[in-house]
């Protein structure tokens, strides 16, 4: 990227994507290789089929981890302190460059246990802006906030499980969380006006 700098442009950050991803892709031949343990226990060493069954299933796992560190590689963000480059490709490359003056909005997507267990976002940045919102208003006391959290999750837990039992939304359809946080927050604020 050195090159590749503007005049007057200055090198913040420059990384590829975060280990998670290399992570994910390992399940698969982690998964063969256990089974490759598993089949050479039951299938004993008499037979001459376990030496080439275990070397072919290592290297089909081999390779698997090649291609995973090799797309891992190929995809680059770049940060200055004037643009962000983002580089991905391996046979051809492809670049996007976005200038900061430019940049109008930033999407963030996070979700700890949505996205291994429903395969969506569990949580938007939409509900952690409003958390903060709850916690500027209801945190000067004691327990508040954690208690305005508490009732919102357990608000929405409940519902949802009322929705899905009596099937009028599935697992897999999104159920709005910031109303269950402000129903949480209004309860608190309630407790603490009437004290």
């Amino acid at each position: 990227m050195a090159g590749d700098l503007l005049p007057g442009e200055n090198l913040i950050l420059k990384v590829h994507q975060h280990w998670i991803f290399v992570a994910k892709s390992l399940l698969i031949p982690i998964a063969l290789l256990l089974l490759t343990v598993v089949a050479d226990i039951l299938i004993g060493s008499g037979t001459h089929i376990r030496t080439p069954l275990t070397l072919a299933v290592v290297a089909i796992a081999l390779l698997w981890l090649i291609v995973v560190w090799i797309r891992w590689q190929s995809i680059t963000y770049t940060l200055t302190d004037q643009r962000i480059k983002l580089v991905s490709g391996i046979f051809s490359r492809q670049e996007k460059i976005i200038p900061i003056d430019r940049n109008q909005d930033c999407t963030t997507k996070q979700s700890l246990v949505g996205s291994a267990v429903f395969g969506q976002e569990a949580l938007g940045f939409g509900d952690v802006k409003l958390v903060t919102f709850i916690g500027a208003v209801v945190g000067v006391y004691e327990t508040a906030i954690v208690t305005a959290l508490f009732l919102g999750v357990l608000f929405a837990g409940v519902i949802s499980l009322l929705l899905v039992a009596l099937r009028i939304r599935s697992m897999k359809d999104a159920i709005p969380y910031g109303p269950f946080l402000a129903a949480g927050a209004l309860v608190v604020l309630y407790r603490l006006g009437s004290q």
